[in-house]
């Protein structure tokens, strides 16, 4: 049978892995676009995808497929009578892939339509697919874990990326879903992208290619305009509430000018916001801490941001969408020459609504400075030299009242008469009470002062609340394309409350010391030994546990009920009983590759054999 040409083939498509590992909380299945009979001739035989063996592998796995979701913006890839033909409902949800994350309309509508399919069908599994199987694809499934099956963002986003590795690898993607459902703040950052996505190729990523001369199209391509990436348009209304003087800026191609220039000064090779990203507190990360230096400071209840100052009038900020927003009545003028601005220095920072006397007054946190006057300050040691750089050159001085400013001509202890600012300031070069918010220095202490931080006295002292603690590396340069560089500290205090108070707790499963002992203490004869290798060793799945528990009785009680961690400690009425049980214990440890050893007794005789051998 002939076919019209269909158009090519979607971008990245032959080696994109066909589907999912396995079906998503037992329940769905992600997988590329397949492709119909129609595409063969351009598909060598061992790429071929198409839905009829998506149905063959349901049929393999004994599940019956009933709910078919495409989020492609074509029709061309497939004929939909092929899925209906097989008694499975097929239901066309567009998403715009190219720069564009599933809107909450989209979202609920695939909320709602999974939901009324599964309290119908509650045996049928579904599948979804966009163009690849991916970033659109696992948006929706993640969204619908969070709102319908109780899942956190985080193990959500985790799990889709075991079954479908490596998951979900846009940034932007992961951001809107932090966003949403937790706090953008701390968004992972997104995978390496996969090897058979080529990188030249970025702009259309998701995109769904539809050339307008193909066959079977029901809708027009978006026209490309050339070759390299694209960035990611996003238009907000509102810099921050309550800040003036600040607006959104969205003058192409100025706009695009001054994105990549913030990109280029971080050594960002890829689109979107350039600026590091927080990492959660693991036990990975801790350890660092004990390996260099580190500073700490708190980590403020803001908005993050980076300031890029270009000249007169030429000050935006850029959030972590990489919105950009211009600043008027801001000015920054070079410590030796007050007649000059700075530029081309760029200040990483946060957004913070200080309340003070009753008022609320905005205020910059800066507290890292990538490139200062055209020079990389981030290649230089972040304490002292990067934060000496912010106090002399940005700041000078650094710790100013807003209130100092009420009148420029009024004397003040607290700037230097001396000083550059102050000069500014009496010649009215200054007018900070004019400026939309004021800029201060964020101040980085010894790691050592961490327990001071967590106290109330110290979250006393500020005018916005504390939300954790951050630590920066003393002497480290800022490696561009190293970006996890923040730990966040759960544990902290805030009116007696932590982070860690609100984690749900459930029956300890480990058996208390005290019971251990004293069912040590009830007999003759005293056993002890040690696991060498605890953790990562084995399992035992649910449907052995009872088997064991037949088998071997007596090992089963000993091992659950004589176990503290990984200490065994059991007394016996005999010596013989001593051998007898011990050695079982000792063959079951062994066969599931954990190795008891230290083995130590109270009756010489009652190990002798087994621990004259190297293995006991």
């Amino acid at each position: 049978m002939s076919y019209q040409d269909p158009g090519p083939l979607p971008n990245r498509w032959l080696n994109c892995p066909r589907k999912a590992s396995e079906l998503l909380a037992g329940k769905f299945l992600a997988f590329k676009t397949p492709l119909g009979p129609q595409f063969n001739e351009k598909v060598p035989e061992e790429h071929r995808f198409t839905p009829s063996m998506l149905f063959m592998y349901m049929k393999s796995l004994k599940v019956k497929l009933g709910l078919w979701i495409d989020l492609t913006n074509t029709s061309r890839f497939y004929d939909k009578k092929e899925i209906e033909e097989k008694d499975c409902k097929y239901v066309k949800l567009p998403c715009r892939g190219h720069g564009e994350t599933p809107d909450r309309e989209q979202t609920n509508t695939f909320i709602q339509l999974v939901s009324r399919f599964c309290s119908q069908n509650p045996l049928e599994v579904i599948c979804v697919h966009c163009t690849h199987g991916f970033n659109r694809t696992g948006f929706l499934l993640v969204s619908y874990m969070v709102e319908q099956l109780d899942c956190s963002v985080a193990a959500a986003v985790i799990e889709f990326a075991r079954v479908r590795p490596p998951g979900i690898y846009k940034q932007d993607y992961l951001e809107e879903l932090y966003r949403r459902y937790d706090d953008v703040e701390m968004t992972p950052i997104a995978s390496v992208r996969p090897d058979w996505s080529n990188d030249d190729e970025i702009e259309n990523d998701d995109d769904d290619d539809v050339p307008e001369n193909s066959s079977n199209n029901e809708e027009k391509p978006a026209k490309t305009k050339g070759k390299g990436k694209r960035e990611t348009t996003f238009k907000k209304s509102i810099f921050m509430p309550g800040v003036k003087k600040v607006e959104p800026f969205n003058k192409q191609p100025k706009l695009k000018e001054i994105q990549k220039k913030i990109q280029k000064m971080c050594k960002w090779e890829s689109t979107g916001f350039p600026g590091s990203q927080p990492v959660s507190m693991t036990t990975t990360n801790i350890n660092f801490l004990l390996e260099k230096p580190y500073r700490v400071s708190w980590k403020a209840d803001g908005t993050r941001y980076m300031m890029l100052i270009d000249g007169e009038n030429e000050v935006y900020m850029f959030d972590r969408d990489n919105c950009a927003f211009k600043v008027h009545g801001l000015r920054f003028l070079a410590r030796k020459d007050l007649n000059r601005h700075l530029r081309d220095t760029l200040l990483d920072g946060e957004m913070v609504m200080d309340r003070v006397d009753g008022r609320d007054v905005p205020r910059f946190l800066c507290y890292d400075i990538i490139r200062f006057e055209g020079t990389d300050v981030w290649k230089s040691p972040f304490h002292p030299t990067r934060m000496s750089c912010i106090e002399n050159e940005i700041i000078n001085p650094s710790s100013i009242s807003d209130a100092t400013f009420s009148s420029a001509l009024r004397p003040c202890p607290k700037i230097n008469p001396g000083s550059s600012l102050y000069k500014a300031i009496k010649e009215g070069i200054i007018r900070k009470e004019h400026e939309p918010f004021s800029v201060r220095l964020k101040h980085f202490w010894d790691v050592t002062m961490a327990p001071q931080l967590l106290g109330e006295k110290f979250a006393k002292t500020l005018a916005h609340e504390p939300d954790g603690l951050i630590f920066q590396p003393s002497l480290e340069v800022s490696i561009p394309e190293t970006k996890p560089r923040f730990v966040f500290d759960a544990a902290i205090r805030i009116n007696g409350k932590c982070l860690n108070d609100a984690l749900l707790t459930d029956t300890d499963l480990i058996r208390t010391l005290l019971g251990v002992l004293v069912r040590f203490r009830q007999g003759r004869v005293a056993v002890s030994a040690d696991i060498k290798e605890m953790f990562l060793r084995m399992n035992i799945g649910e449907k052995d546990r009872n088997k064991f528990e037949l088998e071997y009785p007596e090992v089963y009680k000993a091992i659950r009920l004589d176990h503290y961690v990984d200490d065994f400690l059991k007394s016996f009425n005999s010596v013989e009983e001593a051998k007898r049980i011990s050695k079982q214990v000792y063959e079951v440890h062994w066969k599931t590759a954990f190795e008891l050893r230290g083995w130590a007794r109270n009756k010489i005789e009652a190990l002798n054999e087994m621990c004259d051998t190297k293995r006991w």
